[in-house]
């Protein structure tokens, strides 16, 4: 958020997106935000975020993909503010953006704004403070499964972890087979591959004894459609982590 451009970043190497790459995340909005940045620097936080960009441009859909996919977290992790907090601040923070937006188109300064400003020229360094602390209410934090699945959604592909990193050291001795190789195998021949499950669904036909299952299956390697080897009774649902014989 305080750096990152509508498609490219110039600050390299990291692993960076640009804003355009958020869902939901419209034109209009990122223009109000460019703007707002050019003009008073980068933004130190959610809330300060809220109340300098037109809160007519701004929706909660918005702040709810920029919170889940860190577009805040080079701000948020030193205060030790986590998405999750963050996430619970929101309704906050647009209530802050919509008071600052009818000062603003009234010529009045709030008295936060002026107490921010007192701040800022008491620091001496040119710095300004964050905002408190208590403006993010407590949250439980997000389990790293729980902090995937809504990163994916915002950005639609896994950015700072995969769910599939924890079995890591397990695969190898389920024989499972990396997405990228199974081309290399034999025609017909099964293999063993491990993923995420999406697009599941189950398909009743007049000749089969049980209902077979089809799905999508998000690899670390990329996603693949395999056909499964067995019915059975485990039930699999979406977001699944799963290791699977297919052919």
């Amino acid at each position: 958020m305080r750096s990152a451009g509508r498609m490219r970043d110039r600050y390299g190497p990291q692993v960076r997106f640009g804003l355009g790459a958020v869902r939901g995340v419209g034109e209009a909005a990122l223009e109000t935000m460019f703007d707002s940045r050019k003009a008073s620097g980068g933004f130190r936080d959610l809330f300060d975020f809220a109340t300098r960009v037109e809160a007519k441009r701004l929706n909660k859909g918005v702040l709810e993909a920029l919170v889940q996919c860190g577009a805040f977290d080079a701000a948020l992790e030193p205060m030790g503010i986590t998405r999750a907090r963050a996430y619970a601040a929101i309704d906050r923070a647009l209530e802050r953006s919509r008071s600052a937006s009818r000062d603003r188109e009234r010529g009045q300064a709030t008295m936060f704004g002026i107490f921010e400003q007192s701040s800022a020229r008491s620091n001496g360094n040119g710095h300004k403070t964050a905002t408190p602390m208590d403006d993010y209410p407590p949250a439980a934090e997000w389990d790293k499964i729980e902090l995937l699945k809504r990163e994916r959604e915002a950005l639609g592909c896994y950015v700072s972890g995969h769910p599939l990193f924890r079995y890591q050291s397990k695969l190898g001795r389920l024989g499972v087979v990396f997405s990228s190789k199974v081309s290399s195998e034999e025609q017909w021949s099964a293999v063993s591959v491990a993923g995420i499950v999406e697009n599941y669904e189950e398909k009743l036909f007049k000749s089969a004894a049980g209902a077979p299952r089809f799905s999508r299956l998000k690899t670390c390697m990329g996603a693949s459609k395999p056909r499964c080897a067995a019915i059975g009774s485990t039930p699999i649902r979406t977001s699944s982590p799963v290791a699977i014989r297919c052919w």
